[in-house]
């Protein structure tokens, strides 16, 4: 016969445990909900000097360690018909929730009014999920290119941080979700070949030696950087097998052509004025002469506006 399984056995069962599997070794138990203390405005910072991006961000302060991971924590654009508090009409508002699961907010956290692009930023408890909050915030989508990235720090915390872009015509939200791909990931990412190939080998080393220039402070070792990066571009244009990976090159080429003649031109002004107030060794000054004197025949190479070229030409007579 048919063995009757009823609700009261599979209460009793319940409270055995018998529906509980045995945790694996990696797996992370979260026995409490994180909770929220502190929202902190990150301020905006360059991302990405070559592409013009810019990132500013928040930090979401809670009472532990976040033992999550950032895949653990979507994000969604969420349309809503509302009224306008200052104009008392209804309309259709955009806003961005960052869900963040098991966690609470059970007190008041100030958010911030604005910040940046985005209006009304704050923490909201998912009403329809118990232990789930949202980073809430109202966007125009029109100007929100690129998405959030998330991070989860060892300071108790989850910075989410977001991006603007200056020039619109330089970026595309691909483009850019490609450069933040790690370096050790990049082989896997853009080619498929068994081996290394000596395209992959220039191009990934220029790729190391743009992002080693843009955490350079000092503005003459960071073009000196990016010129060898070009020569790195170069070579790998050279040894290219097909039409992708000479494209490859010659889009990171035309990034940095736009941005270095207007940084070498800085540079320059930098250094003659320094070398007009400050004593220096004759050979050091001879020695920063000729790699000014290098930097600007590489800017006239390829500078295309008539005042880079005539403000090359006007430092080049200086120095000469």
């Amino acid at each position: 016969g048919r063995e009757i399984f009823t609700y009261l056995d599979a209460y009793q069962l319940m409270n055995d445990g018998a529906f509980i599997q045995d945790p694996l070794e990696d797996d992370v138990i979260l026995s409490q909900p994180f909770l929220v203390r502190e929202l902190v405005a990150l301020p905006r910072q360059v991302e990405d000097e070559l592409r013009n991006i810019w990132r500013f961000g928040v930090e979401i302060i809670f009472d532990q360690n976040v033992a999550l991971t950032p895949d653990l924590i979507p994000y969604q654009i969420v349309e809503q018909n509302l009224r306008d508090p200052e104009t008392g009409l209804r309309k259709n508002q955009f806003f961005i929730q960052v869900m963040i699961p098991n966690a609470e907010k059970i007190r008041e956290v100030p958010g911030f009014r604005t910040l940046e692009y985005l209006q009304h930023v704050e923490v909201v408890t998912d009403v329809e999920h118990q232990q789930r909050i949202f980073l809430k915030a109202q966007i125009n989508p029109q100007i929100f290119e690129l998405p959030p990235f998330v991070e989860v720090t060892s300071n108790n915390s989850i910075v989410v941080n977001f991006f603007s872009v200056t020039d619109q015509s330089v970026t595309r939200r691909q483009q850019f979700l490609d450069s933040r791909i790690p370096i050790a990931g990049l082989q896997s990412a853009f080619f498929s070949y068994p081996q290394e190939t000596e395209f992959e080998r220039y191009y990934l080393q220029a790729v190391e030696q743009i992002r080693s220039a843009q955490r350079q402070s000092n503005l003459h070792l960071k073009i000196e950087t990016y010129l060898n990066a070009l020569d790195s571009l170069h070579e790998s244009a050279l040894q290219a097998q097909n039409d992708q990976e000479i494209a490859q090159a010659l889009l990171q080429r035309d990034t940095l052509l736009k941005t270095l003649p207007d940084l070498i031109i800085s540079n320059t002004q930098r250094k003659i004025l320094e070398s007009t107030q400050m004593e220096q060794d004759s050979i050091q000054m001879e020695e920063t002469r000729r790699q000014l004197l290098s930097h600007l025949d590489r800017a006239a190479d390829f500078a295309p506006q008539r005042d880079q070229q005539q403000k090359i030409a006007s430092l080049r007579n200086i120095l000469r």
